[in-house]
């Protein structure tokens, strides 16, 4: 990022001056024609700037891009790095900044150890607070309820300019789908506490999805414990691809757009 991205350093004194509680800098693994090279000088920039969050994600390429269409077609032109590249980039990011003194605040994300960090939105939403999202194609969940917003521009903008919310489908999860959403939002963590979820929805995760559990620690991706459930590094690395593991067969082949 930090490659092509001149206006960052240009934005960073503003940052400053205008004195940020936080300052949290999102870094994308594998980018269009990242290397090792571009990968490595984007983490010591990123050390550099003296972040007090840094948060990274591996690129992922949605069905209904034009990126995914072009790849499909043998015409994208750039490289794209595959899974087990993208997560050895974000091994070593985690790695340099653990060594720069940095901690784990979750799968993503890694804090200054000298500077308390609070991510408000994540955990609120990560454990079922009510969400509204504003813009094309946004979730929102509210009282329960899930419902997006339209992913057209155009009729976006015309439901808003005729009084009416620009939305375009809902859905009621029921009470064990609620459970595992919040389950598996929580495993991004890198943990989960075991008691939460016996006093939230009175049920044992460890029973509910016994088999799932133990196929994962199996494959060496968590462990299990008394209290808790713990992702390995190897785990904390692809969380997004184990985290389908827990869906309801009917599920598991529905795209989000």
């Amino acid at each position: 990022m930090f490659y092509h991205s001149k206006e960052i350093f240009r934005c960073l004194p503003w940052i400053r001056t205008a004195n940020f509680d936080l300052l949290n800098v999102d870094l994308i693994a594998g980018m269009l024609g990242e290397t090792w090279d571009t990968w490595k000088e984007t983490v010591k920039k990123t050390i550099d700037t003296g972040a007090d969050s840094v948060t990274i994600y591996q690129m992922e390429l949605p069905f209904n891009t034009v990126f995914t269409k072009d790849l499909l077609e043998g015409s994208l032109g750039r490289p794209v790095a595959a899974w087990e590249t993208k997560r050895a980039w974000h091994e070593y990011a985690f790695d340099q900044l653990e060594a720069a003194g940095y901690e784990l605040s979750s799968a993503y994300t890694m804090v200054r150890k000298d500077k308390r960090s609070d991510f408000v939105y994540r955990d609120s939403v990560w454990r079922g607070s009510h969400m509204i999202g504003t813009g094309v194609a946004s979730f929102s969940h509210i009282n329960g309820v899930h419902f997006q917003n339209v992913s057209v521009w155009d009729h976006y903008v015309r439901d808003l300019f005729n009084g009416r919310l620009p939305l375009d489908r809902a859905f009621i999860p029921t009470q064990p789908e609620r459970m595992t959403r919040e389950m598996i939002l929580q495993l991004k963590l890198g943990r989960i506490e075991l008691a939460y979820f016996r006093r939230k929805f009175g049920a044992d995760v460890l029973v509910e999805f016994a088999d799932t559990y133990r196929k994962l620690q199996d494959l060496g991706f968590l462990v299990t414990q008394a209290d808790e459930i713990r992702l390995t590094k190897k785990g904390l690395l692809q969380v997004d691809q184990l985290l389908s593991e827990f869906y309801d067969p009917k599920y598991r082949n529905a795209r989000y757009t």
